[in-house]
């Protein structure tokens, strides 16, 4: 999404807003997904990356590919009426047919670095979707005064409330380990949560330190390179990805206060937050369910 948005009226653009801040967090827990299965394969744990391999294709057919029909259904009649039936939302429809078969690939390979293949190419799709349709086309639908954005998004949008695709880290299927149930949220007295991230001491940072290697298999995310209009959706997304036992490695150019803050407003006591390293330059911070 540009800097400066014009559109007709404000619901339109914070309708415009909204469904790129949607793209944003789904790439988020793309980037997460992608890569759980790729370390999983390239540690050679077959079952880990049978796990996830599900997971992730679990996620691309119940909540990607609806997600992008929706658009088909109800954004793309206005862009094709601003572009007068122009080419421009083919190539939507085109990048969405590739995505459904990525999404395929992935849900029958059994080959990992297949898998890890279609994996890479549904995240550079994505990629590609979202810069077109948040960048490009959704604007002029913004701004042009015949084509209400307000009520197409909000049907798009409607796709993302549904309940989430159940999976778990152990492959019960969300079922919960042993057919018990879904395992317990941490609470506040099994580990501090997000809002709760201590400040350092010597023995705290020192504590820290030792636990970098541990956290060593863990999907990082480096919000360094990510545009700071989009960072936190995409930290967003990127954690809701993260399932009961799994954790992130989050790599941020300050202390990231405000953002832990805001985390645990959103999931209260879901995470434990560990700083591995504290600047100068980065951040690192381990968060675990």
């Amino acid at each position: 999404m540009d800097d400066l948005l014009l559109a007709s009226n404000l619901d339109d653009a914070r309708a415009a807003e909204d469904l790129a801040g949607d793209h944003t967090a789904m790439r988020g827990t793309l980037h997460v997904l992608v890569d759980q299965l790729s370390r999983a394969v390239t540690g050679a744990d077959a079952q880990l990356a049978g796990v996830a391999r599900e997971r992730l294709a679990l996620w691309a057919t119940e909540r990607l590919v609806p997600h992008l029909e929706a658009e088909e259904a109800h954004l793309l009649p206005a862009v094709r009426t601003v572009t007068d039936g122009g080419p421009a939302s083919a190539v939507v429809v085109r990048l969405h047919t590739a995505v459904r078969t990525a999404a395929s690939d992935l849900a029958t390979t059994t080959h990992p670095l297949e898998a890890v293949g279609a994996a890479h190419v549904l995240a550079a799709l994505l990629a590609v979707h979202a810069d077109t349709l948040d960048h490009d086309l959704v604007p002029l639908v913004a701004r042009d005064a015949r084509t209400p954005l307000t009520g197409p998004a909000e049907e798009v949008r409607e796709v993302l409330r549904a309940p989430a695709p159940t999976g778990h880290a152990c492959g019960c299927g969300g079922g919960g380990c042993g057919g018990s149930g879904a395992a317990p949220e941490a609470t506040p007295t099994e580990a501090a949560p997000a809002s709760a991230a201590p400040a350092a001491d010597a023995a705290s940072d020192a504590r820290a330190d030792t636990t970098a290697d541990d956290r060593a298999d863990l999907p990082v995310l480096d919000a360094t390179v990510i545009p700071h209009a989009v960072r936190h959706a995409t930290i967003f997304g990127a954690l809701d990805a993260v399932e009961e036992g799994g954790g992130l490695v989050l790599v941020a150019p300050h202390d990231p206060l405000p953002l832990l803050t805001q985390i645990e407003g959103r999931h209260p006591g879901r995470f434990t937050v560990e700083y591995l390293q504290r600047g100068p330059e980065t951040w690192h911070l381990a968060f675990t369910r």
